[in-house]
């Protein structure tokens, strides 16, 4: 089976939107781009930091299912994440806002990367002030879910949906310019309020190919011999 990697990866609507039409309302909405951009900052900012459990599905553009992925996601304010896929194979990614670190555990290989001016990734998106976002997305609101279409070409997908019950964000759709799409679904989200920096910290084993600067995201775990 190939080997997909999450959070930056990509998918085709079917299951997640068939959640949200029993939560959300099919009302239109007469709401401005900055009404909506303002109106989905306030989302955001009320969510602070937090814990979910997330379900990821990928598919193709014809829907064709690519991937079924499940784990827990960390948020804590400004810019800090921990994505853990627990199925179907271990993955960990770590972002401090720069940089990203991620720990595939079975190839035992750690890779860090720079983030780019226009990667735009969940983290970026939950992070994202007012101006920024206005700056680079227009926002259209819909009931309880928020469309952004990219006004930079660079950006890497061609919009994003952010979908709430309420106050609490449910699920994310991310649509790239591949015609692939993404689906987030958030299932028992509570806040994070631990300063701890471990949980920022991924656990390797000595022997592990490292690829790049991993200091700030590395704990070395020292092999025990019998």
């Amino acid at each position: 089976m190939a080997r997909v990697k999450y959070w930056f990866r990509n998918p085709r609507r079917s299951w997640l939107l068939a959640v949200l039409a029993c939560l959300v309302a099919p009302l239109s909405s007469g709401t401005t781009p900055a009404e909506a951009t303002e109106d989905l900052v306030r989302r955001l900012d009320a969510l602070g930091s937090f814990r979910a459990e997330f379900k990821q599905r990928t598919y193709r553009e014809d829907g064709t299912l690519l991937e079924d992925a499940s784990g827990n996601f960390t948020f804590a304010r400004p810019d800090r994440i921990r994505w853990e896929v627990e199925d179907p194979f271990p993955q960990v990614i770590v972002s401090n806002g720069l940089r990203a670190a991620v720990f595939d555990p079975d190839l035992e290989q750690l890779v860090i990367h720079e983030i780019r001016a226009h990667e735009t990734s969940i983290r970026e998106i939950l992070g994202l002030g007012t101006a920024e976002l206005a700056k680079r997305f227009e926002v259209a609101k819909e009931a309880d879910t928020f469309t952004l279409l990219p006004v930079q070409p660079a950006e890497l997908y061609s919009s994003l949906s952010l979908h709430f019950s309420a106050a609490v964000l449910i699920g994310i759709t991310l649509d790239d310019k591949l015609g692939t799409v993404t689906e987030f679904g958030f299932m028992n989200m509570r806040p994070f309020g631990s300063t701890d920096p471990g949980h920022f910290v991924i656990d390797i084993a000595v022997g592990t190919d490292v690829v790049g600067n991993a200091e700030e995201f590395l704990r070395r775990q020292v092999d025990q011999e019998e």
